[in-house]
């Protein structure tokens, strides 16, 4: 909750996301110190006028494009926060232009274990974002949490889905 807290006060003032990740790092060390307790985190931004998405990963999975299931970023994971005082991550940035679209989750989803003990994995999510990524945001979250709960039904970790897609503006060139 305090690194939610401290990217939500950041980023009025900053839109790299490397730069918030650090701020929020450089918060999180202030008040608790290094320790051997962290935080994972992915901070995306959207920026519309050029129509491009950025983004930095702090120890968390990657985003996945929603048209193919691929990863965002295949440059690894990173750091974590809150184990050292220097964050060493890097800002991402690609198009993210019309029927566009990303899915961030968290790592509840790829532990989710079935009866025998098997996890849900990455694979198997990369597949289902890939089999119906050209779906509604909306839609691709309902599929995605119908597809854990007949997979994993004793539950788990908390997960959570947000995905995204680029819509153009109303009155724009693309809707005459």
């Amino acid at each position: 909750m305090f690194v939610r807290t401290s990217l939500v006060t950041f980023a009025p003032f900053e839109d790299d996301p490397a730069r918030l990740l650090r701020l929020a790092n450089a918060a999180l060390i202030d008040r608790a110190g290094t320790s051997v307790d962290y935080v994972t985190a992915v901070c995306v931004v959207h920026r519309p006028a050029d129509e491009t998405l950025a983004w930095a990963i702090a120890g968390h999975p990657p985003p996945l494009r929603m048209d193919d299931g691929s990863p965002l970023d295949d440059w690894g994971a990173g750091q974590p926060l809150g184990l050292e005082e220097e964050l060493a991550v890097a800002s991402r940035v690609e198009p993210f232009g019309a029927s566009s679209g990303v899915l961030l989750y968290t790592d509840g989803i790829l532990d989710a274990r079935d009866a025998a003990a098997e996890r849900f994995g990455e694979e198997r999510l990369r597949s289902l974002v890939a089999s119906h990524g050209r779906e509604t945001a909306t839609g691709l979250v309902e599929h995605l949490r119908v597809a854990l709960a007949a997979y994993a039904p004793a539950g788990g970790d908390d997960v959570c889905l947000l995905a995204v897609r680029h819509r153009t503006r109303v009155g724009s060139e693309a809707d005459r």
